[in-house]
């Protein structure tokens, strides 16, 4: 999937293996992949599953547990990146304060799936391996840890 502004996310196709296009929708659900992927109607368009780590419990995949963990700071950057959008969206024309608001909160809560899926990487890899990541957990949002004091008198 390359996007407008340069960057390009990679991922596996199924099906016809060919060059293909079509409009990018999510689906967040936990199970029935293959329902998904043999549905008639998502024809035309390209499938981004948001819980990539269902397949991988089972399979003990400590690359694929390796690949998912490692992608949540690109979740991040994606979710700030609506966040800052959608601000600006508002600032413009406050008659967009309500559907932003929303959409505010359908970003955060896939950034949250995000998270989840991170967590169960991190449990697949210590299964596989015996050991925990040594690395510092990549992360592209630091706003659960923003300090907000008050102005002072």
């Amino acid at each position: 999937l390359a996007l407008e502004d340069g960057r390009i996310f990679r991922g596996e196709s199924y099906g016809a293996k060919r060059e293909c296009f079509g409009e990018v929708v999510f689906n967040t659900a936990l199970t029935g992949y293959q329902e998904i992927f043999t549905d008639p109607s998502y024809a035309g368009q390209i499938v981004v599953l948001t819980y990539p780590q269902i397949g991988n419990y089972g399979a003990n995949d400590a690359e694929k547990a390796l690949e998912v963990w490692r992608s949540d700071e690109v979740i991040d950057d994606i979710y700030n990146a609506i966040f800052r959008e959608l601000v600006t969206y508002m600032m413009e024309d406050p008659r967009s304060i309500t559907p932003c608001t929303h959409l505010l909160f359908v970003a955060k809560n896939m950034e949250r799936i995000g998270d989840h899926a991170t967590n169960i990487a991190e449990i697949v890899y210590y299964a596989v391996v015996g050991q925990a990541l040594t690395e510092k957990r990549p992360k592209g949002d630091n706003s659960a840890f923003a300090v907000v004091r008050p102005p002072v008198a």
